[in-house]
């Protein structure tokens, strides 16, 4: 019979990573940019995205159920997908990936804007998806944190701290969501008439 490893050496062996996993994400993260910067340049087909951001600033007003279901879909995919992976067994692998997917659409959609419009491409791109990327990633970096310590099994003040983090996450996702809606559009339309687009 094989030796039983208590809980505290295991977590006393494994500190280190734990410690560093807030580095080890970032990474995954800028894996993720840069694949979504080359393929961008790759692929192409930016004059559909070109095309699709000024739809979108076309339909500032509707606040019909279905552009409310898509914005839920846009700022709460990857924070749901975290936290169901956190309960999975293969998720603690899932979730460097989940966090490349998302540096990787972030970066995509940027690059894909620059190259249709030049320069001003990345304007386009913070007007229309800066508020969406910066409310995103930093919830979904708090999320993970929060899966992390579980699986790890930090000390129970931890998760507790870490808790307080995922209200915040949710609260500053549903303030984006609420801004996406009243605030963005208006913001995106002037910058749509300079360019001419």
């Amino acid at each position: 019979m094989g030796k039983r490893v208590s809980t505290r050496a295991y977590r006393t062996r494994f500190s280190g990573f734990w410690s560093l996993r807030l580095p080890v994400l970032c990474v995954f993260f800028v894996v993720g940019v840069v694949l979504g910067y080359v393929l961008s340049r790759l692929l192409g087909g930016a004059e559909d995205l070109a095309l699709q951001i000024q739809n979108y600033a076309l339909r500032a007003d509707d606040t019909t159920s279905a552009s409310l279901l898509s914005l839920l879909d846009l700022y709460l995919r990857y924070p749901l997908l975290i936290l169901v992976f956190g309960y999975c067994s293969f998720g603690v692998v899932m979730l460097p990936l989940l966090l490349s997917a998302q540096g990787f659409t972030f970066s995509f959609a940027t690059a894909a804007l620059a190259a249709a419009l030049g320069r001003k491409g990345i304007l386009v791109a913070l007007a229309a998806f800066g508020l969406r990327s910066i409310l995103s990633i930093f919830s979904t970096l708090l999320l993970t944190m929060f899966v992390l310590d579980r699986v790890a099994g930090n000390s129970e003040g931890n998760v507790r701290k870490n808790s307080k983090g995922i209200v915040l996450s949710f609260f500053l996702l549903a303030v984006g969501i609420i801004l996406e809606v009243t605030v963005v559009p208006r913001i995106l339309i002037p910058v749509l008439n300079t360019l001419k687009l």
